[in-house]
């Protein structure tokens, strides 16, 4: 899809091409762009079509000139593969070294003065030298060929050369070293001819046969089909191979005459300018007919009084007549701009031929590169104005959507477009995957849904289904399994998108204040198995986002497409590994309340603990936090007929005795840590102590002198 900008660009490119338009055709006729005519949607099949055959024309007027003429193509077997090619060379031989005299600025004067015994005495004589440099200069023979050829299948040998030209010049230099390589292959520049000869009927006559079919399944738009696609690629293959060639053409001035540097300044023979601004503005001076243009619906008088008589087309194809809707171009007029192209090109041509060299002098640019440029640089104006033709006509069914509907159609709007008509069409109607997590007959614990990343967090709809009396088996390891029952919902979801843009969606789980649960996350492995993956405990006001990996699995039709080539054994692999991706890939979330599960264990009645905060906090942070046994904490009797409240007490003194010894523990490390604290603050502070005396006493030391000996120590030495 082309963008505005680009858009805008075209029509303006199409407005400066109606005037020429309007001057070869005929008076009453006024053409216009496409989207300035009211027509029908059959009417654009029928403008692709001939937008297509109107190129194809062009681009065989315009290869006609490199050498493709008709002659070549009735030969042409159009069953087997046919490629047009161009291949060139370049060569630099040395001939000679020359020394030459250049005079230099400075000149200088001498005079002598001459003695005679005559009448007229002494005479004076002035002379006047310039200097003059002697340099060296190396001369080359610089020689290029190339020729386009074109060849069937991979029989190159038996290639037929369309068009083929050797040129050579002189190329002074001031330096021993070799300008360019001995000899140097630019390599051949290939285009495959298949399709555009599989688009010409030779029966009767060489006619253009293009045409979209409209019943393939594959058809999406006039725009967006097989055929309108291959033609396409084949304008963006073409539009390459001309820049190719246009590169070699234009390089040979930089490779060969920007090394030219004689002693003298003069220019080499037959220097022309083609990488300039003369062969493309002569190009662009071509009319190019590939042009989306319509009419406004013809009345019948008109019809009526419309010249029937036949114009002669000077093009290499005819355009085949075809029964249209009445707003495309008739054959005629597309005919009169056909022959407008052929009749630009030959006075192109004609210009070319006053401007530069001809071929039959010894020069290495003349009027065949001059062509040669030319002619690309115009197919590739063929080639652009197709591609941009065809995105205008996609463009425009775009915006008259947009117009219809009044806004542009945003992934956001296709989910409310898809949701609206379900509600509608389905029964039951999909209903958003949002499931309050509760116990019968109690408020709600908390929330499980699955919602959209972005800003506007939708949940997504499903078409769910309630199982019941079902069983559902979770393994949390080799030796233990869980029965899950409860309700069970199976949940289907058909999710929409535009082309390759994927929306993020997360699993989110929300807790209300002082209550818990378990999520588990995993995939079914059955109808009543699950793995588990994951599992996290949400409590007291918790949300947490778990973002969701949605891997595209390919569909049965493209899997089997796609093993196609494989091995036997590739393809069993395959199979076995796919069955494994779809036996794993629906998703499973299994929600666990914590607080029925406590009653449970602990011998309590149901409903037990509902209002009993602090005991199941209590309790909630000894399992969890510090892995309390449940034999330690749950009812000691086995009376059936003892009050709640004397359970409930029962199970409070269980806490609180194993609290208290947690305490204690938790006193006891505390005194200890501190004890050690203390300690090693003390032992701190003595080595800081010690260390100061040590520093005092060499400090006393050094100001002092040495201490005064003791009597004892006076005495020992004595």
């Amino acid at each position: 899809m082309s963008s505005p900008y680009e858009n805008l660009a075209f029509k303006r490119k199409v407005d400066d091409a109606l005037t020429a338009v309007e001057r070869t055709l005929s008076i009453e006729k006024r053409p216009l762009i496409a989207g300035d005519v009211e027509h029908t949607y059959g009417a654009k099949y029928e403008l692709v079509n001939c937008v297509s055959n109107v190129a194809i024309i062009a681009y065989m007027n315009s290869l006609e000139k490199l050498g493709l003429s008709v002659d070549v193509l009735k030969t042409i077997d159009c069953t087997t593969p046919t490629t047009l090619c161009f291949d060139a060379s370049t060569t630099c031989k040395f001939l000679e070294k020359k020394v030459v005299d250049v005079p230099m600025d400075s000149s200088y004067e001498s005079s002598v003065e001459t003695k005679s015994t005559g009448i007229l005495g002494n005479t004076e004589t002035k002379r006047t030298s310039k200097v003059v440099q002697h340099i060296e200069e190396w001369h080359y023979k610089v020689e290029t060929s190339w020729c386009v050829s074109i060849y069937s299948a991979a029989d190159i040998a038996q290639s037929r050369v369309l068009k083929l030209r050797v040129g050579s010049t002189t190329l002074v230099t001031q330096s021993k070293d070799m300008p360019l390589p001995e000899h140097k292959d630019h390599g051949p520049v290939e285009l495959s001819l298949t399709w555009l000869m599989q688009q010409i009927d030779k029966d009767p006559q060489l006619t253009s046969n293009f045409r979209v079919n409209v019943e393939e399944i594959t058809t999406k738009t006039p725009r967006r089909n097989a055929a309108t696609q291959s033609a396409i690629d084949f304008a963006n293959l073409l539009n390459k191979w001309c820049e190719n060639v246009n590169a070699f053409v234009s390089n040979l001035e930089l490779e060969i005459f920007r090394r030219h540097n004689p002693a003298i300044p003069i220019e080499p023979k037959a220097k022309i300018s083609l990488g300039g601004s003369e062969s493309s503005n002569l190009a662009k001076k071509i009319f190019n007919p590939v042009l989306p243009l319509m009419e406004p619906e013809v009345k019948e008088e008109d019809v009526q009084n419309a010249d029937d008589t036949e114009i002669e087309h000077k093009s290499v194809l005819k355009l085949q007549s075809s029964s249209s809707e009445g707003f495309v171009l008739s054959p005629k007029d597309i005919t009169k701009l056909l022959n407008e192209h052929v009749n630009s090109m030959t006075a192109a041509l004609a210009n070319i031929k006053k401007t530069f060299p001809p071929d039959t002098e010894n020069n290495v640019l003349a009027v065949s590169e001059a062509t040669v440029l030319m002619i690309t640089v115009h197919i590739t104006h063929l080639c652009n104005n197709f591609v941009e033709s065809m995105a205008y006509v996609e463009n425009l069914m775009e915006e008259k959507l947009i117009d219809a509907i009044g806004k542009r159609i945003t992934p956001d709007d296709l989910d409310s477009f898809v949701k609206f008509h379900n509600a509608r069409l389905l029964s039951p109607m999909p209903q958003p995957f949002s499931h309050a997590i509760r116990c019968p007959e109690h408020t709600p614990v908390g929330l499980v849904s699955i919602e959209s990343s972005d800003e506007d967090h939708k949940c997504i709809h499903t078409h769910t289904r309630v199982v019941s009396n079902a069983t559902l088996n979770m393994p949390l390891n080799a030796a233990t399994m869980l029965e899950l029952t409860g309700k069970q919902y199976l949940h289907g979801w058909l999710n929409h998108r535009f082309e390759k843009q994927h929306k993020e969606y997360r699993l989110v789980s929300r807790a209300r204040q002082f209550s818990a649960y378990i999520l588990v996350v995993g995939t079914m492995t059955g109808s009543n198995s699950i793995e588990p993956k994951d599992a996290i405990i949400v409590q007291n006001k918790d949300e947490v986002m778990i973002p969701l990996l949605l891997n595209e699995l390919p569909t049965a039709k493209e899997f089997k497409d796609a093993i196609k080539s494989l091995s036997p054994e590739q393809q069993m692999f395959a199979r076995a590994f796919r069955s494994m991706q779809l036996k794993s890939s629906v998703f499973g979330c299994v929600v666990i309340q914590i607080k029925p599960q406590l009653e449970a264990l602990l011998g309590l009645p149901q409903n037990a603990l509902d209002k009993e905060m602090k005991l199941t906090q209590d309790l909630m942070e000894l399992f969890t936090e510090y892995q309390v046994p449940s034999d330690l904490l749950s009812y000691n009797g086995r009376s059936e007929g003892v009050a709640l409240e004397d359970k409930l007490d029962n199970v409070r003194k269980n806490v609180k005795a194993v609290t208290d010894v947690i305490d204690g523990e938790k006193k006891k490390q505390m005194d200890l840590a501190k004890a050690r604290t203390e300690m090693a603050i003390e032992q701190r502070i003595q080595n800081l102590a010690e260390y100061d005396d040590e520093l005092m006493l060499k400090a006393s030391m050094a100001m002092a002198g040495p201490p005064p000996m003791s009597t004892s120590a006076i005495s020992a030495r004595c």
